[in-house]
């Protein structure tokens, strides 16, 4: 099933109530007034509503806790009396994996806080001496509503099926349900920061191989009607969230240039009509000023239209009810059109302060996902060198391949002298720990053991083939890394020459048919894989070459279908697939 509008439980409420009113019934209706068929469907409507309210009650929860346990160690804010003594012991509450992950799953009446006394001085003591950053999500309150859909599905929580599209209600249950709600508190648990003392970017370190590795990406949600409510993304690759951070910091810096000239524009009008707009003014001069603001508002408003977020909107409100400056009895009124504008210039400097600090902490994730790549692209790229500089002692007339009887102290120590000589060690790829890094790393790791396993054994053949399938894993992660550069520089199609991105497929494919680790020694079993690669890549060039004429619409055109390209050709699948 494709992605969808999550929808709420506030939603289902209010289409309910709005079928109940078609059905004729209200709170004050007497149902034995309704014929039998209203009757029929205004208690089929009841038995739904029943259903929802069933599904937004988070009371298995607390009895998949213990209710008396949960009563005990946590405290509802919802519970305490004093709107503001609420709202201060929330904010008391640290920065924390415990706090935000109720700012993304929990609506605000559901929060909840550890037991906690007042201290002398009116400040707070939390009776629970665990860590927030490490204690356990079971007692937390999950609404399934703040689950979306595709970080459900993303995460394994549920699945959805085609009868699912059209049934939200359906779809609402199944996250609902307390294995799922379970997992995601589980999945959550094993998330751990990706930089010190910030929670935005999670690495998830789960059981299950399609998630561990991958990462959990949180931002504060601008449009949402939660106070401090976090928008939750799941990225299959390290790349992937990269990839965002840039296209984020490029919309961030195109909002602020096109929101920069907006408030310019309508300030400077605003000056000029308060200015020059009096009742001794010519009427030809009103009129003009009349037309240039109106053709202005005009432009202006269709650019806001479609935007979602809230302070936008409220500018486009404002802008749009400027009628040729009259007032609502329809009288030519500058001043009210004045005060409108003024509102919208208000609206969009808020929009400036929103913006500044995410572009902020756009940059320090940008910089953080930057930072683990090249350390992790780096481990592997240290290991596929040694292996390629050293994998030759296996055809150096080694003793322990040769009829000579040794012992099975002399095979261990040779074994080991071969493995340290060859510079490789699965230790190395410790510090790979991040999807999409892991796949490569634990082909590596397998294909080590089978290579220790040949040496032991005093099998020649079979280590030159375990040394041989790393090298070609080693090759698959390095046009890997090329496609992610590829990727990351086409966020701008204008950023990067064509020429460019041929010469770089043009040196992986230097690399990937020059570099070989035994000459005229071939591994069969992985001979298939290998030339779809080196395929794709001349393919890849001949599209390049085909487009080198074009003019910068076609090119764009050639940029889609690159990318396209690139997207449908999963080097992670070939690798696991690899015998």
């Amino acid at each position: 099933m494709g992605s969808r509008k999550t929808t709420t439980f506030d939603e289902l409420r209010d289409r309910n109530v709005s079928m109940l009113k078609k059905a004729g019934h209200t709170p004050d209706v007497d149902m034995a007034a309704l014929t039998s068929a209203k009757r029929k469907r205004v208690l089929e409507l009841l038995e739904d509503r029943a259903e929802i309210e069933g599904l937004a009650s988070t009371q298995s929860q607390r009895e998949e806790y213990g209710v008396e346990e949960w009563h005990e160690g946590f405290v509802r804010l919802r519970d305490i009396p004093d709107e503001r003594e609420r709202a201060r012991i929330w904010a008391i509450l640290p920065n924390s994996r415990f706090k935000r992950f109720q700012q993304a799953f929990s609506h605000p009446h559901q929060f909840i806080v550890p037991s906690y006394m007042a201290t002398e001085g009116g400040g707070i003591l939390f009776t629970s001496t665990s860590n927030f950053n490490t204690m356990s999500l079971q007692p937390c309150l999950v609404s399934a509503d703040l689950i979306p859909e595709k970080l459900a599905e993303d995460l394994g929580l549920v699945s959805f099926e085609d009868d699912d599209a059209r049934k939200p209600q359906q779809r609402l249950e199944k996250k609902a349900q307390p294995n799922a709600i379970k997992r995601l508190k589980e999945i959550w648990e094993t998330a751990v920061p990706l930089q010190h003392k910030s929670h935005r970017l999670l690495v998830i370190r789960d059981s299950d191989e399609n998630l561990n590795g991958t990462l959990l990406y949180t931002r504060t949600e601008e449009n949402g009607a939660l106070p401090n409510s976090l928008r939750v993304q799941h990225f299959s690759s390290a790349y992937a969230a990269h990839r965002k951070t840039l296209h984020e910091g490029s919309s961030y810096r195109a909002e602020i240039s096109k929101l920069s000239r907006l408030k310019q524009d309508i300030t400077s009008l605003n000056t000029r009509l308060n200015r020059d707009w009096r009742a001794a003014t010519p009427q030809v001069e009103k009129d003009a000023m009349r037309e240039e603001a109106t053709a202005m508002l005009v432009e202006y408003t269709s650019v806001l239209k479609r935007c979602e977020n809230r302070f936008k909107v409220k500018a486009y409100d404002f802008l749009e009810g400027i009628d040729g400056f009259h007032d609502k009895s329809g009288k030519v009124n500058p001043s009210a059109s004045l005060s409108k504008m003024v509102a919208a210039v208000g609206s969009l400097e808020t929009r400036f302060a929103e913006m500044y600090p995410k572009g902020g902490y756009n940059e320090q994730d940008r910089m953080a996902l930057q930072t683990v790549i090249g350390e992790q692209e780096h481990a592997l790229k240290t290991f596929r060198r040694n292996l390629q500089d050293n994998a030759l002692i296996l055809d150096n007339g080694m003793e322990l391949f040769s009829d000579k009887d040794l012992s099975e102290p002399q095979i261990n120590s040779q074994s080991s002298g071969a493995l340290r000589r060859m510079r490789i060690h699965p230790s190395d790829l410790d510090t790979v720990n991040v999807s999409p890094f892991t796949v490569y790393s634990g082909k590596l790791s397998t294909k080590y053991d089978e290579l220790s396993t040949a040496l032991h054994g005093r099998d020649r053949e079979g280590a030159k083939d375990a040394a041989l399938s790393m090298h070609v894993v080693g090759k698959f992660q390095s046009v890997r890394a090329l496609f992610a550069r590829i990727q990351e520089h086409m966020a701008d199609e204008h950023s990067i020459p064509l020429t460019r991105v041929r010469e770089f497929i043009s040196d992986m494919r230097g690399y990937i048919d020059e570099h070989q680790l035994f000459p005229g020694y071939n591994l069969q079993s992985y001979s298939e894989a290998f030339n779809s690669m080196s395929t794709r890549l001349k393919d890849i060039e001949a599209l390049i070459d085909s487009h080198s004429g074009d003019d910068v619409d076609n090119r764009s055109q050639m940029y889609k279908d690159l990318r396209k390209y690139i997207e449908e050709f999963d080097l992670e699948e070939m690798v696991v697939s690899l015998p």
